[in-house]
């Protein structure tokens, strides 16, 4: 006998209609994107290519338009970016290029330079120091003599053969009607993983329920499905105004372009500049597609130390605060600094540092020992013996006082966020800007808030004698000159995160690659839902393992806490002899670092 219950054959057929009427409404009370995901399940490629015949306007953009660069979050995509431009625009276009003096991006294009002025002759590199990619902009803009410039970071590609003359011709068309700005639609790729849609904010807004004002904005997660071009329309660009690229008129950039908002929260901020200023309109072109990708099979360890100075939490938290000061109004934490950092490492293959190095490092020797100190900023460090990572460099490579000496270094967290608002943003009101109302959490549409501040951080650190295999938790080794012995420097994660041993974990990013959009968002599912006990995590190590194992702990800083108030520190031997031999950082799970260090 069967044990399930059999019905008769029409009352069957009553019931799966009932099932799929409730699962009807269900999805259409809830306005479950099933039709767009359905779409991107069922595509057979991940665009469909376009080619917009304006090559009529090729010599009118370069005599309009100049293209300005700089560095989001890397170096070592600057050449590809304008081979690839190349192909959209014509030679005799003015291009000025921005790039950072930190060690792995100064001098990169040095050996380019011919290459380069054979793809654009009115090219003009600039390296600067204190590198912030707003305040190139503005520097640059000093030069620029034409009517439009083509704002971009060197980490974006156009998709479609024209597409730069395509924003071109809109923002012709557009400017007579009163614009000022032009935004395509962005999507991204991570590694060769399919592209899909980057900005998901809506709902600026508001909540007139907190004393001051908080400036809040949902996370629209259907939006992650729209790859379609019928699936969006050409209009005002409403909520935010994403950096990676657009094209905007050149007299604006001055009140558009604010260099304390270059870290993290930038496209909430030229957003607001936009609604404050009379006569700055952004018109959004869906029809112009770019891709912006997030590197990390082939990151070059040269881009390390700009990459973790700039993800750093000490700039992020000194921008949140200065917005904060500038607007009048609390801002949310969103840890996007720490999301993008994780996120972007998170598979990273190790780096033999020997073989990694750049060639055109000049001090190869100042370079490592530069990595060294890059792998605590990496993890949520930022002082080295009272100094700023990018001040250590200039001492490590200018081997001022004691910098290449051995000694123990004390490594600290600290943030003093004194940051004044300069004459020109000052006196802004976001109550006048952005509507005020209270929006409840609804399916697919999220509040991007996290439980910390500032996250906890642990890191242990393993001995590993002479001829034994350092393992592969391991995000930095350093051999010692005088014994052979190995450090071992482990980042264990204040999230877990294991694809391996966590179904769900496996099963989300299945499902997110599954319907062509951004896998890498289970490492924010992760920063929200997965936090875990360090200190716990720690004593279990000590407990068990017959090594030799140090621990250096620092607390999380909570919603509720001022992390002005917050500092912590530890010491590390640091002998500029010693040899590293491996940097890493990518994410391993608590249960495989237990698994390594308990023998």
């Amino acid at each position: 006998m069967s044990p399930f219950i059999q019905l008769p054959k029409h009352k069957g057929n009553i019931l799966v209609a009932l099932l799929v009427l409730v699962f009807g409404l269900f999805v259409q009370y809830h306005n479950i994107p099933i039709g767009a995901a359905l779409r991107n399940v069922l595509a057979f490629r991940e665009v469909v290519p376009k080619s917009f015949e304006l090559n009529h306007l090729a010599r009118h953009f370069a005599n309009d338009t100049t293209i300005l660069i700089t560095a989001k979050d890397t170096c070592s995509q600057t050449l590809d970016v304008l081979e690839d431009l190349r192909t959209q625009v014509p030679a005799e276009t003015s291009v000025r290029i921005s790039l950072p003096t930190t060690l792995g991006c100064n001098h990169i294009l040095d050996s380019s330079m011919n290459a380069i002025h054979s793809l654009f002759p009115d090219t003009v590199v600039t390296y600067r120091n204190n590198f912030n990619p707003f305040a190139a902009w503005r520097l640059d803009s000093v030069h620029v003599e034409t009517k439009f410039t083509m704002l971009m970071h060197n980490d974006v590609y156009f998709i479609d053969k024209g597409g730069v003359l395509k924003l071109y011709d809109t923002m012709r068309k557009k400017h007579r009607d009163g614009y000022s700005v032009v935004v395509p639609m962005i999507y991204e790729r991570e590694g060769n993983v399919t592209l899909s849609p980057h900005a998901v904010h809506s709902d600026l807004h508001i909540d007139p329920t907190t004393k001051p004002p908080t400036l809040g904005h949902m996370m629209d997660l259907r939006k992650g499905l729209m790859r379609w071009s019928d699936q969006m329309s050409a209009g005002d660009q409403a909520h935010f105004l994403e950096d990676h690229a657009f094209m905007v008129t050149t007299e604006f950039i001055d009140k558009l372009i604010d260099p304390g908002s270059a870290f993290t929260m930038e496209y909430i901020d030229m957003y607001l500049n936009m609604m404050h200023e009379d006569g700055i309109k952004p018109h959004f072109d869906p029809d112009v597609r770019i891709e912006f990708r997030v590197r990390h099979d082939d990151l070059s360890l040269g881009d390390i130390p700009y990459m973790a100075g700039r993800r750093s939490e000490i700039n992020a938290l000194g921008n949140h605060r200065y917005l904060e000061k500038k607007w009048n109004a609390q801002f949310f934490f969103t840890s996007a600094w720490n999301y993008i950092k994780f996120a972007t490492m998170r598979d990273t293959h190790s780096y033999s540092v020997d073989e990694a190095t750049p060639d055109f490092v000049e001090d190869p020797g100042c370079f490592k020992n530069m990595l060294f100190f890059t792998w605590f900023e990496f993890i949520g460090m930022n002082h080295y013996d009272g100094k700023r990572l990018w001040a250590l460099e200039h001492d490590l490579c200018e081997k001022k006082g004691d910098a290449n000496s051995a000694r123990p270094v004390n490594i600290s967290r600290r943030v003093k966020s004194n940051i004044e608002v300069a004459p020109h943003w000052q006196d802004r009101d976001v109550q006048q800007v952005l509507p005020s109302k209270t929006l409840a959490q609804r399916p697919f549409v999220v509040k991007p808030r996290m439980d910390f501040k500032m996250y906890p951080t642990l890191v242990l650190k393993a001995k590993y004698a002479m001829g034994e295999t350092p393992s592969d938790v391991c995000g930095m080794v350093v051999k010692k000159k005088d014994t052979g012995d190995n450090d071992c420097y482990i980042f264990v994660p204040p999230f877990e995160y294991d694809r391996e041993n966590s179904w769900n974990i496996w099963f989300i990013e299945k499902i997110l690659s599954f319907v062509k959009t951004a896998s890498r968002s289970s490492i924010y599912y992760c920063m929200r839902n997965k936090m875990q006990d360090l200190t716990a995590v720690s004593q279990l190590i000590h407990a068990g393992t017959d090594r030799e194992v140090s621990s250096y702990y620092c607390d999380g800083v909570s919603m509720d806490e001022d992390y002005n108030d917050q500092s912590c520190s530890f010491e590390i031997d640091f002998d500029p002899k010693d040899e590293l031999t491996k940097w890493s950082g990518k994410l391993h799970s608590v249960k495989n670092i237990v698994k390594q260090l308990i023998l």
